[in-house]
């Protein structure tokens, strides 16, 4: 019960993810996939998020968070983890759907995934316990000591395309996120169908940041 929280909690993260190239300073930099793991967390952990002493952000740290959002949409391959999550669906719903698909999913990554990971991340001190290369393909070992829950494993799997490594899945305790995700969106489709998928994300996607993106498969 306890990991199945912390899948809820780091679950859209996403989903990438679930989850490609890094803004790096230094152009000449060629990153291999442990630099893109630690970069891609140094990203998460800069996000603002509203406190107590500031329930709301500025207009400047609203506009920071929007420019690190837009470079952790650049790390993750969002039309990749899409098409996996639509499997045989990907084809069928057309460019119009598939658009609008990935488009809202950008939206929950930013407004609910992004959020939640960096209140996550923020105390945690991630260790990388391994890397393994095998041609174009790597992954990434790594682990967080959670107060409450203790060791929490994160391991990423990444690709490369081309000269830039981009991460493809993320496995939380052995549990693969991106998997997850075409879980539940299949689920929904079968259920009911691929209109009611777009119109739950939508409806998630206008609540509030907290709100937990695996309710996006609630019952109404």
């Amino acid at each position: 019960m306890i990991k199945a929280r912390i899948v809820t909690k780091i679950f859209p993260f996403l989903i990438l993810l679930l989850i490609t190239t890094i803004s790096f300073t230094d152009a000449a930099i060629d990153p291999g996939p442990k630099e893109t793991v630690n970069h891609l967390v140094e990203k998460i952990r800069s996000i603002k998020r509203p406190s107590d002493e500031t329930p709301k952000l500025s207009p400047s740290d609203v506009a920071k968070n929007k420019k690190i959002y837009s470079e952790i949409n650049a790390i993750i391959d969002i039309k990749g983890i899409s098409r996996y999550a639509l499997n045989g669906s990907w084809n069928s719903v057309g460019a119009a759907g598939r658009r609008k698909f990935i488009r809202l999913f950008t939206e929950l990554l930013e407004k609910v995934a992004y959020p939640n990971t960096a209140k996550f991340f923020k105390d945690l001190e991630l260790e990388i316990r391994k890397v393994k290369v095998i041609g174009s393909k790597a992954m990434v070992y790594t682990s967080v000591y959670h107060e409450e829950e203790g060791r929490v494993d994160i391991d990423f799997k990444l690709k490369k395309y081309k000269d830039k490594w981009s991460i493809i899945d993320v496995y939380l305790d052995g549990v693969s996120l991106v998997r997850n995700l075409r879980t539940q969106c299949q689920k929904i489709i079968k259920e009911n169908s691929f209109a009611e998928l777009l119109r739950r994300m939508e409806e998630k996607a206008k609540k509030e940041e907290n709100a937990d993106i695996s309710e996006i498969t609630a019952k109404n």
